[in-house]
């Protein structure tokens, strides 16, 4: 007994290490810097200033987050509990470190269980999981910053992996079911609408299994049970993403006003991120566009995804925008050529299943999923989108290319098919009608021959058929290099230009050196010299030399690190602001150095410097474009009514700015400094006669402000008031009238005589939750010139009270006279969290459940 559970124990660590060990060695090779003190792994999308602030140091933001360092506060989306308490758990800098090859390792396990569903050994099932892990699609996205949505594409391989091995041995029941749907709700949780997309495919894949006719059933049951099956998955990936849903289509989607109004404006914001045709060859070739966008190089990204439709007729917006690479690699596009063109042809004899190819019915499914997905991607460079584009809630996907996710799990499953479909063919026994081994590899040439004028000859034909269209393509842009320099420099890069010619160039010839190992790896395998349990190891190692080398080199450019202590090392400037910012606002909106922007994404949020401009905004608020637009010809307006006391400017416009106030002294300099950024760490000092200032707006508006004077305004008014210079924000406040709590005087210039605004400050202070308290004579109306939203609440002495708009986007509460505590407290719905985190605790029961019987 005790030695059954031994071998049980045993042969679970042996599965393991197969399951792991590959991927991680692989990793470590490409990660080895995030060993090193001091050093994290770059991100765009969440840096490391950003996890070191306090919104994201903070548990209370698994209910919901509030960031409150951009404009005057935004809402941040729902998250995963699993990616926030992760993140919570490690800190910031050990969490860049493990993040990317963390969910990349997911990814490769997710891929090692859909192989071994497929029927793959060890060895094979370890290759597949390297394809899955390092394709350059997941890879680049999660080193772009976006490694949760990479975790729920993770899961998506382990619920087609279950679907696989309980359908091909018995019935769908509802626990597969329910595990599916859990894994694409997750997915969803985790990868918004881009984890949305992709999570129909584990709802078709499980359609598709429970309704293919079994032996001695009926049609009609194998449709009920399909029904069934998907209803029930379709409602436990809802329950898992309840959150994310109702935070998305409530806020993120309703508040967009371009989605609203619809027309040619909607349509290209929708489809700027669309896949041009050409850029196909991404897939093919790495690098040939570029690759990353991170910092200037000669892998900078030189296509057209991202570019703004305005660009080709007014050359204005976006040029062109793409940090991320699709390289499937070589061996999954030759895998997958391989086995629908298989497919093609009629199917074998019974009696030869080593010879028969994968089945049909699914390489016809994954095949289709795969055109589908391609052809959406395109998005206004075809004409397939615009019958998506017209469904309900479609036209609020922004990107076209988020359909490449999808492509790429359809390409991936494809080729662990035939992985699956080779190891029975070429990697086998061998067959007792063989010579031996040993003298296999005599008879290479004449084996060669023999396949090609047999079933065998497709893989040859696709390795030289590759290989004569990769010299096709290099001669073209070797002939085509000035032409494409011009082109380049036309469009403003300049000098770089050559360089990105020449590194296209070098990614040809790197990719032409690969095929031509993998086409001798090929005619080896075909010959039949890997049959034979020593020369199998042989082969499949072969393949996996030529994978990690070929995906390995792709996915370099996409490693990039960077020493965070060095990176986020303060100055004066960001000292000074640092230490005067802690009741106000700073702007970019006077110019300077590009460097500033850089200071504004990483060093304020790490600094918790408040500022009035975002450093993202894909999807922008209705009430954000309409404040902004209002006050569109009045910057010092817009400086003053957001509290925004501090300025970047070059110090020769301060009279400038000072004619635009209207005011004598309004504005000021506060401090004058001068940058070196020719110096490895662009010093930054401060200097009475630098060319750079800081200026300070004098009559900002306090961000906590008791008001005893106030107006009243329907919406449309109230915004053509804001601009009046008659208007004098520091002594009456604008409240909304459609906004006001019952039993407030509603007519114009109610209030009292106007006076100078009381400035308050904060008793307690959270990005969720802080308290102001008041003393005042008479009645008045508190205003936080923070972003009015619904999940705010507000408390006078315990008591809840209505919140009213102020100055068209702002919180205002009125108090009476006397001294009085307001409370206020960001306090999104709790019922979809909860649900959502039943949800999680769902999918871990059932991921053991199916564990124990060894469906993953």
């Amino acid at each position: 007994m005790v030695d059954k559970a031994l071998t049980r124990v045993s042969a679970k660590l042996a599965a393991a290490a197969w399951m792991v060990l590959p991927v991680s060695c692989a990793l470590a090779i490409l990660f080895w810097q995030g060993v090193l003190p001091g050093m994290v792994h770059f991100s765009n999308d969440v840096t490391f200033g950003a996890l070191s602030s306090p919104t994201y140091r903070d548990l209370s933001f698994l209910r919901g987050g509030w960031l409150d360092l951009h404009w005057l506060g935004a809402e941040l989306p729902y998250l995963s509990p699993v990616t926030l308490v992760v993140q919570w758990a490690l800190g910031p800098e050990l969490f860049l470190k493990l993040a990317v090859p963390g969910v990349l390792l997911l990814c490769g396990c997710g891929g090692w269980c859909l192989c071994r569903s497929f029927g793959c050994g060890r060895a094979m099932s370890a290759l597949g999981a390297i394809l899955v892990a390092l394709n350059g699609n997941y890879l680049s996205y999660a080193a772009w910053g976006q490694w949760a949505k990479v975790a729920g594409f993770a899961l998506l391989f382990y619920a087609l992996s279950v679907i696989r091995a309980r359908c091909q041995s018995r019935p769908p029941q509802w626990a597969l079911a329910v595990f599916a749907g859990l894994c694409a709700g997750f997915n969803m949780s985790e990868g918004f609408d881009s984890g949305a997309i992709t999570s129909v495919l584990v709802f078709a894949y499980l359609a598709f299994q429970c309704l293919r006719p079994r032996e001695g059933q009926r049609f009609f049951l194998s449709l009920w049970r399909m029904i069934r099956c998907t209803v029930l998955a379709v409602v436990a990936s809802c329950g898992i993403a309840l959150a994310p849903i109702s935070d998305a289509v409530g806020a993120q989607i309703q508040q967009i006003p371009m989605l609203q109004q619809g027309g040619k404006e909607a349509w290209d914001w929708a489809t700027q991120w669309s896949l041009p045709v050409r850029e196909t060859i991404r897939f093919w070739v790495p690098g040939y566009f570029g690759q990353k966008t991170n910092s200037p190089s000669p892998d900078s990204y030189w296509g057209e995804i991202g570019r703004d439709p305005r660009w080709d007729r007014e050359h204005q917006g976006l040029r062109e925008y793409s940090g991320t690479g699709d390289y499937l690699g070589a061996l999954v596009l030759l895998c997958c050529g391989w086995v629908v063109v298989s497919n093609l042809r009629p199917k074998p004899e019974a009696g030869g299943t080593a010879d028969a190819p994968p089945d049909r019915a699914e390489v016809l499914f994954w095949a289709g999923c795969a055109m589908v997905c391609l052809l959406l991607a395109y998005g206004r460079h075809a004409p397939f989108y615009q019958f998506f584009y017209s469904l309900p809630l479609a036209s609020s996907i922004r990107n076209p290319v988020k359909f490449l996710h999808p492509f790429t799990v359809s390409c991936l499953v494809l080729a662990v098919m035939a992985l699956a479909s080779w190891q029975r063919r070429y990697f086998g026994r061998a067959l007792p009608d063989q010579p031996a081994p040993a003298l296999q590899w005599g008879s290479v040439i004449e084996r060669l021959r023999e396949s090609a004028k047999g079933g065998d000859r497709t893989l040859i034909v696709l390795c030289l058929l590759s290989l004569g269209s990769l010299a096709t393509l290099l001669a073209v842009t070797v002939l085509a290099r000035k032409g494409l320099v011009a082109s380049l420099d036309r469009a403003g890069w300049g000098d770089a230009a050559t360089e990105m010619i020449n590194s296209t160039i070098t990614d040809c010839w790197g990719t032409i050196f690969v095929w031509c190992a993998l086409t001798l790896v090929v005619g080896a395998m075909v010959a039949g010299c890997f049959r034979g349990r020593v020369p199998s190891v042989a082969g499949i190692a072969l393949l996996w030399a030529v994978a990690l080398a070929d995906l390995g080199r792709a996915a370099l450019p996409y490693v990039s690190f960077e020493n965070w202590r060095e990176r986020y090392s303060s100055n004066a400037v960001l000292d000074y602001l640092q230490e005067h910012t802690k009741e106000w606002r700073v702007s970019l909106m006077g110019g300077g150095p590009a460097i500033l922007h850089t200071w504004h994404q990483h060093h304020f949020l790490r600094q918790a410097i408040p500022s009035l401009e975002f450093p993202q905004i894909p999807r922008v608020p209705a009430d954000y474009e309409l404040f902004t637009l209002a006050l569109s010809k009045h910057p010092v307006r817009m400086l003053e009514l957001t509290s925004c006391r501090y300025l970047f400017a070059p110090a020769d416009e301060l009279e400038d700015w000072r004619r635009q106030a209207g005011k004598n002294n309004t504005i000021a300099v506060a401090m004058r400094y001068r940058m070196d950024l020719d110096a490895p760490s662009q010093v930054v000092r401060e200097d009475e006669h630098g060319p750079l200032a800081l200026f300070e707006v004098n009559s900002a508006v306090p961000r906590y402000a008791f008001y005893t004077a106030w107006e009243t305004h329907e919406r449309e008014s109230l915004v053509k008031r804001l601009a009046d210079p008659a208007y004098d924000p520091t002594s009456t406040v604008l409240l909304e009238r459609e906004s006001l709590p019952a039993g407030v005087e509603t007519t114009v210039g109610s209030g009292g005589t106007p006076s100078r605004v009381t400035p308050l400050k904060t008793d307690s202070y959270r990005p969720t939750e802080f308290v102001i308290k008041t003393t005042s004579g008479q009645q008045g109306w508190l205003v936080v010139t923070d972003r009015f939203t619904r999940h705010w609440r507000a408390l006078v002495d315990g008591q809840p009270v209505p919140i009213a708009k102020a100055q068209g986007v702002m919180r205002a509460v009125s108090v009476p006279a006397g001294p009085h505590e307001v409370r206020f407290v960001y306090a999104p719905p709790f019922l979809p969290v909860l649900v959502s985190a039943v949800g999680h605790l769902l999918l871990a029961l059932s991921a053991l459940y199916w564990v124990r019987h060894r469906a993953i």
